[in-house]
This record gives C-alpha cells, sequence and structure tokens, in this order.
C-alpha cells in the first residue's frame, strides 16, 4: 500500500506540474538546431552579454548562449528539466557561465538581462510582452520563437523567429 501510495503521489506531482505549465507558459517542446542557431544569429550575441530563457528547458538555449559568451540563465518550473539542463551544462563545463533555475520566471524582475529568449504557448504572450516592456532597459533584445508578441512591433524576423527591442 505505500508504493502504491508513493506511486500516485508521484503521479499527482507529475501532472500538477505539467499543468501549471500548460496554465502559466507551455509544455515542453525544445527547439532544433537551425532555429537556434537563427535565434542567436538576429540576438546578435556579444560575450558578455546577460541573457534570460524563459521556460528553459533542457537548457540547450541557456547553453548556446553560454558557448557564444553570454552569462546565461535560464527559468524552468519542471523539475526533471532542471535536473536535464544541469546536468548537461555540466557535462560540457560551462557551469561558470550558463546557470538553470527551478522556479517560475513571473516573479522575477528581468531588467538586468540584455537578452531574453520565449518560446511559450500563444494564451501568455501578451502578458509577457507586458512584463519585458515593463521590466527591461533600453535596447534590450528579446527574441521570440514562434508566437509573435500581440502589439511589440518586431525588428527582424527569419524563420518565424522574432527579435524585439526595447525602446530607449
Amino acid at each position: 500500500v505505500t508504493l502504491q501510495l508513493l506511486l500516485i503521489f508521484v503521479l499527482a506531482s507529475v501532472i500538477v506540474i505539467l499543468s501549471y505549465a500548460m496554465v502559466r507558459g507551455a509544455p515542453y517542446a525544445p527547439l532544433g538546431k537551425q532555429k537556434i542557431e537563427t535565434m542567436l544569429g538576429l540576438l546578435n550575441v556579444k560575450s558578455g552579454d546577460k541573457a534570460v530563457d524563459l521556460g528553459s528547458g533542457d537548457g540547450r538555449i541557456v547553453i548556446e548562449l553560454a558557448k557564444k559568451g553570454a552569462i546565461s540563465h535560464g527559468y524552468e518550473i519542471n523539475p526533471l528539466l532542471v535536473l536535464i539542463a544541469k546536468w548537461n551544462i555540466r557535462k560540457l563545463g560551462l557551469q561558470k557561465n550558463a546557470h538553470i533555475y527551478w522556479g517560475d520566471f513571473w516573479s522575477k524582475n528581468l531588467s538586468s538581462f540584455d537578452i531574453v529568449t520565449v518560446y511559450l504557448a500563444p494564451h501568455s504572450m501578451e502578458a509577457v510582452e507586458k512584463k519585458l516592456r515593463r521590466e527591461l532597459k533600453p535596447n534590450a533584445r528579446v527574441a521570440v520563437n514562434y508566437f509573435p508578441f500581440p502589439t511589440w512591433s518586431p525588428k527582424k524576423t527569419s524563420d518565424k523567429i522574432y527579435l524585439y527591442e526595447q525602446e530607449k
């Protein structure tokens, strides 16, 4: 009976985490290498840029940002994906410049970041747009995959990646 209760608890926890991800952001949907290259190209990542990936999944964007010289951070609410991301970062020796946090980015102040990457569900894009426009410093760059912001006009677009710049 104890093992059954533990399994039920684990299953219920997974369902709660996945449901929360769906409501507040998006389910895990990894980007392919080409999309990430397009995103980083549009962002014109420079060494020393401070970057954040909202809903960082397995850390692949955080890792690629760090490889380009950015000090990169990612927020992810799925603890299994956080562990995978941390493992991948450690395996590549990028712990100095790539950081993953288990948590909800909605409660974080993003004003210190030069670069933000976003791949979330359409229903969350309006709220993310408002948060970023309120918090980001002038000239901060935002790359959004597939689902554009509803009112912010992109500076550039390539392969359904939208580049935005915070106004001065």
